[in-house]
This record gives C-alpha cells, sequence and structure tokens, in this order.
C-alpha cells in the first residue's frame, strides 16, 4: 500500500495459449458468490470500471503485469475479497490474504545519492537520496528524502523515475523510462504513482511501491531521475547495491 491509499496490484499469471486476460479485486468474499454480474470492490460506486482492472498480455504463456489500483479501501477492506481473472471462455479466482512473508528485504536494497541534474540551470539544487528495496515476488518500495525540490510539487504531481541509462554525466546517458515492456507497462507516471510530494521549503520525503519488470541486478547502476512540476529533470543519482 502507498501513503495516499492506493495500492501496488502485480499478477504474475500462465495464460498459456490465450492471447490476453483481465482481473480485478471484486465485491464477492468467496469464489462461489461470482457470477457475471460481479461488480469490482470498491468503497464509492462507479459507472467506469476500467480504473479497477489489470490487463494482462501473454509472453510466451506467462504474464506479469502490474497497475496502481485506488479502490477506496486499505489492507482490512481488501482481506477476505475475491481476485477474479477472465479470459474470454475461462475464469480463475481466489481470495485475499495476508502476505506476512512478503516485505521488503533489508538484503535487496539499492540506493542512489542524488544530484543536480546534468546541465540544468534554472537554480534548484537537488540532494538527498532514494532508495529501492525489493521484495520476494519482485516489487520493489521507493522510498526518497530529497532537498532542493520545487515547492510546487506539494501536489504530487511531479515525477521521480529509474531510468534505463546507466549514468548522470550527461543527458544523452540517462536515456528515458526504465521498464521491461515484456512483462508490464510503463508505470513511471502519476497515474502509476511514480510521484513524490514536496512541502513549502522544497523538501520532500515519502514513498511508493512499484513494479517495472526488472530484478534487482537488472536496476542495479541505472539513473533515478527528479522532475519539475513542469516535467523538466532538476536531479539525478544512480542506483548503488546498499548494505
Amino acid at each position: 500500500y502507498n501513503e495516499d491509499g492506493s495500492f501496488l496490484f502485480a499478477v504474475d499469471y500462465f495464460l498459456a495459449n490465450r492471447p490476453g486476460a483481465v482481473t480485478a479485486i471484486v465485491n464477492a468474499t468467496s469464489c462461489d458468490e461470482v457470477d457475471e454480474y460481479t461488480i469490482p470492490h470498491t468503497l464509492e460506486p462507479i459507472t467506469e470500471f476500467d480504473s479497477q482492472l489489470v490487463f494482462l498480455e501473454s509472453v510466451d504463456g506467462f504474464s506479469n503485469n502490474a497497475s496502481r489500483i485506488d479502490n477506496g479501501f486499505l489492507a482490512d477492506g481488501n482481506e477476505g475479497y475475491a481476485i477474479l481473472i477472465v479470459d474470454y471462455d475461462f475464469e480463475a479466482c481466489g481470495v485475499l490474504g495476508y502476505a506476512s512473508d512478503n516485505e521488503p528485504s533489508d538484503k535487496m536494497l539499492l540506493k542512489a545519492t542524488m544530484g543536480v541534474y546534468p546541465n540544468y540551470m534554472p537554480g534548484l539544487t537537488v540532494s538527498g537520496s532514494v532508495t529501492v528495496a525489493y521484495r520476494n515476488d519482485g516489487t520493489f518500495k521507493f522510498s526518497y528524502d530529497l532537498e532542493g525540490v520545487e515547492p510546487a510539487c506539494a501536489d504530487g504531481s511531479c515525477g521521480i523515475h529509474i531510468h534505463a541509462g546507466t549514468s548522470c554525466d550527461t543527458h544523452a546517458e540517462v536515456l528515458g523510462h526504465g521498464w521491461n515492456s515484456d512483462v508490464v507497462q510503463d508505470l513511471w507516471t502519476e497515474e502509476g504513482g511514480a510521484v513524490y510530494v514536496a512541502d513549502d521549503k522544497g523538501n520532500a520525503k515519502g514513498f511508493f511501491n512499484l513494479y517495472n519488470g526488472f530484478s534487482f541486478g537488472k536496476n542495479l547502476g541505472h539513473a533515478v531521475v527528479v522532475h519539475a512540476s513542469n516535467g523538466t529533470r532538476i536531479g539525478c543519482g544512480v542506483l548503488e547495491a546498499f548494505v
């Protein structure tokens, strides 16, 4: 769960020869209650269901997608509710329970010391750190502790992302968002929850949960970028193993 009450909904599913599927937490507390009229489990009634769905696409028979979901409930409100996966003529169902063995590990940590983005001139001097703590399922807790960012980022619309590049020496080496497009959509977006919240002094401290399809080793050595409210890249650091 994220600080704003949303959560990362990650699905690892075998699709066999089927091209895709869709999944959601539904308003039922057992799979026996699920039928064609079952709707997503939400605190407030909704008419557009897409915001509650995770779409799965098959890659060699498997899908490992993830999305940021906000159905109005925290863990206690979702525990015991059914997850339904629908694929044309096939359905799979299970009931949510607590995963006590999937906390972020203090043995799989990446940390980036943040500084000013290469050739950035307008005046913000970003410093601080980013820590990425992995879970057994490949998702991670992305924590940030920053100074010198834009106070206008108090609304949580300013991005912070792992990028495909492996250096902060030049703009060309930073590249764009880093994610494995074979298994997951790009969640380094505001909709994906990859944002930070600043105070009126330009300090920002918090976390969100994410999955970019890459393991601890695949994200090691990659650049982390801090954006201003207009999207400008203002901070950069490189992830290193932290013990």
